[in-house]
């Protein structure tokens, strides 16, 4: 069982980043899908993909890891830069 930590971005469509405080514990697919031949739709054994477990640090995301054995892969915050510009510089 492996797992990603990482902090989530904003969503695209929303300015406000309420959503993007915490750190998310999410569980790497690791099984095959199959189609079911009935309906056609997609499926799998594995449900710890739908698991992400939300910490509001770092250390507490790669404790939890640690101490349930969970192989990690941390993926590092990126600061998002902000260029301040003015509307009179679109018309340059």
């Amino acid at each position: 069982m492996s797992a990603i930590i990482y902090k989530p971005t904003r969503s695209a469509s929303q300015s406000g980043t309420a959503a993007t405080q915490k750190w998310v514990l999410s569980f790497v697919h690791n099984g095959t899908r199959k189609i079911e031949p009935v309906m056609g739709w997609t499926s799998t054994k594995d449900t710890m993909q739908e698991v992400m477990l939300k910490f509001n640090s770092q250390e507490e995301a790669e404790a939890y890891a640690k101490q349930h054995n969970i192989e990690y892969q941390l993926i590092p915050n990126q600061k998002h830069k902000m260029i301040l510009r003015s509307y009179a510089s679109n018309f340059k």
